[in-house]
């Protein structure tokens, strides 16, 4: 009984460092994918930002543009009744 009992030991406890390296090699391959995928994460909340300056850059310049317009419009009619009022 003593044979069996030292025996059973060594596959015991080989069994047990088998599930240990198969609880690491999961561990390992969660952890890498969790990386994967917060790299991924940034990557698109980066090209979110880039549209978001994009489109906030091109409402500004749509409005200078107008502001532009609007100021030279008002030039123009400013001019134009002074001249009236000078003639």
């Amino acid at each position: 009984m003593a044979t069996t009992s030292l025996e059973a030991k060594p596959v015991a406890l080989s069994t047990a460092f088998a599930v240990l390296h198969d609880a690491r090699r999961e561990l390992r391959l969660a952890a890498d994918n969790s990386i994967e995928l917060a790299e991924k994460l940034a990557a698109g909340a980066i090209r979110f930002a880039r549209k978001v300056v994009g489109h906030l850059d091109d409402a500004a310049g749509e409005v200078l543009a107008r502001a532009e317009h609007a100021i030279a419009t008002g030039v123009q009619d400013g001019r134009e009744r002074a001249q009236a009022a000078a003639a």
